[in-house]
């Protein structure tokens, strides 16, 4: 029997996990990604270390399976995420990561210069330091020497793609993160472009999800250990991928991925945009997913254990918050360590913990923490039901987060909704699934996905939701609201401190 492989680049690391044809793991590879942050809320990879860690990943994986067997290979990246290349194909400069942050005064350029809400309409995103867009703005102004000598922009997927295949392609659910494709017409945008003196030609080619990207090349096969000519799918952005690895097909179920970041997406049949939400293009053709992003996920997770807390242990910590009530006895987060992008748009903001005293520890503020970003996944779940008109039934869960004990039932009780777990690596399954469609295993996604999807646990919301939602309507709202200036004002000064403090942060652990 034929398997599938699902190689995923994310921001920490690649994953290459071999997947049969009902969605069971057959064997899997890992290479770690290290992130340097050469200056404040500077984020940077060296674009090489992705094609390592892909023949790395790859290689670990196919010493359990033989590579003959490997029917396709399906990709997904982190988004946002760019490279530039010179004329011999070679790196200008590091990649600049999806969470850099350097690109602020870009964007009150390009809101005054370009106007906030043609950038929306054109590209479905938020006009904030997220996009590839700005960041080009910001190497534009501020490398300019570098930036002329430009001959191509690749996203994570396009560059691994080039390696993989000889091909400069990529897939338009995932490129279109980077703020420069016209998403009502699926085509990279003139006037997007422009605004960032990049032309059409420095793009790669545009491929649909399910699409063949290429097939593998006889150096790749030697890097990688993948037979040459195995065909390789375009799945899309990790984002989009997530969703159709944990099957949420509906309007009524929505995705959430609780990982580095944290993405909750909801599938829709038509384009749209509003602030409440970012419009991305979806992985079954002709269909758009909502999201709503916030910046800092298991980050915050990462940050408590490894810079605030060196000493504690997650799994001893996940045992002490298990006897501490809901509500933490009255301590309350609001988890914008990096920001806000929906449903206000608010980038430098920052969070707060407010209710302190002396019988509180740190268990108490780790669970405060988990609590904090279910709080503000309701908060992004109730902006889509009243923008959309729907009512949310499930939430399909699935990265790092899921892994915990705890979280996945505080999800529930705070968000009211039935919370399901599947399979870990879920996107590495939707990117299977999408290779599995893309050589015609299964007659289309929806069938892929229909026999290759494995919920395994359901959470309903329990007795604690009551007490969850008093904390939400009576205070956790009204937090952020009251102190929304100050928090981004404080950000403001907190960023503006560490430019003119300068100097390098160096190699920074690449998150949980």
């Amino acid at each position: 029997m034929p398997y599938v492989m699902g190689l995923d680049c994310s921001t920490t690391s690649v994953k290459a996990i071999i997947w049969d044809m009902q969605g069971n793991t057959v064997a899997q590879g890992r290479a770690p990604l290290a992130v340097q942050t050469p200056a404040p809320g500077w984020m940077e990879q060296d674009a090489e270390s992705w094609w390592r860690a892909t023949g790395d990943a790859t290689r670990q994986a196919l010493c359990a399976v033989d590579a003959s067997r490997i029917a396709a290979v399906g990709l997904t990246w982190q988004r946002e995420t760019f490279v530039a290349l010179d004329a011999a194909d070679q790196p200008l400069r590091p990649a600049i990561l999806w969470c850099d942050q350097r690109a602020t005064r870009e964007v009150e350029q390009a809101r005054e210069i370009y106007r906030a809400r043609r950038f929306h309409r054109l590209s479905g995103k938020q006009l904030d330091t997220t996009p590839s867009f700005v960041k080009l703005a910001w190497m534009r102004a501020h490398e300019p020497e570098l930036y002329r000598r430009i001959a191509r922009v690749l996203d994570v997927g396009g560059y691994l793609a080039w390696r993989l295949t000889g091909a400069r392609r990529t897939c338009a659910a995932g490129a279109d993160s980077m703020g420069l494709l016209d998403i009502a017409s699926g085509r990279w945008s003139r006037s997007l472009l422009g605004y960032v003196g990049l032309r059409t030609t420095q793009m790669a080619r545009l491929v649909p999800p399910g699409g063949l990207l290429g097939r593998i090349t006889g150096a790749a096969a030697l890097a990688t250990g993948l037979t040459r000519g195995t065909p390789v799918i375009a799945a899309g952005g990790d984002g989009q991928v997530f969703a159709v690895g944990v099957r949420a097909d509906r309007p009524e179920v929505l995705s959430l991925t609780v990982g580095t970041s944290l993405v909750l997406g909801a599938p829709w049949p038509t384009y749209r945009i509003s602030d409440a939400y970012r419009t991305m293009v979806g992985c079954d053709p002709g269909t758009y997913l909502f999201e709503g992003v916030l910046r800092a996920g298991a980050e915050i997770v990462r940050w408590l254990v490894e810079d605030f807390a060196p000493s504690c242990r997650v799994a001893e910590m996940e045992a002490q918050i298990a006897a501490i009530p809901a509500g933490s006895l009255g301590l309350i987060t609001v988890p914008l360590w990096k920001g806000r992008m929906v449903p206000t748009n608010e980038p430098l903001a920052r969070g707060m913990t407010v209710g302190w005293s002396d019988y509180h520890t740190l268990a108490h503020f780790y669970r405060s923490i988990l609590e904090g970003i279910a709080f503000e996944v309701r908060t992004l779940v109730a902006a889509y039901e009243e923008e959309l008109g729907t009512q949310t039934r499930e939430i399909h869960l699935g990265g790092g987060g899921a892994l915990s004990a705890i979280w996945p039932q505080i999800m529930a009780d705070v968000t009211g909704r039935e919370v399901v777990l599947s399979a870990v690596e879920s996107t590495s399954l939707g990117a299977a699934m999408l290779a599995a469609a893309g050589i015609g295993a299964y007659p289309s996604l929806a069938a892929a996905s229909a026999a290759m999807y494995r919920p395994t646990v359901w959470l309903r919301p329990g007795a604690a939701a009551a007490v969850y939602d008093m904390l939400y309507e009576k205070h956790y709202q009204l937090l952020y609201l009251r102190n929304h200036y100050s928090l981004q004002e404080l950000g403001r000064f907190a960023l503006e401190g560490m430019r003119d403090e300068g100097g390098s942060q160096g190699d920074r652990p690449s998150g949980l």
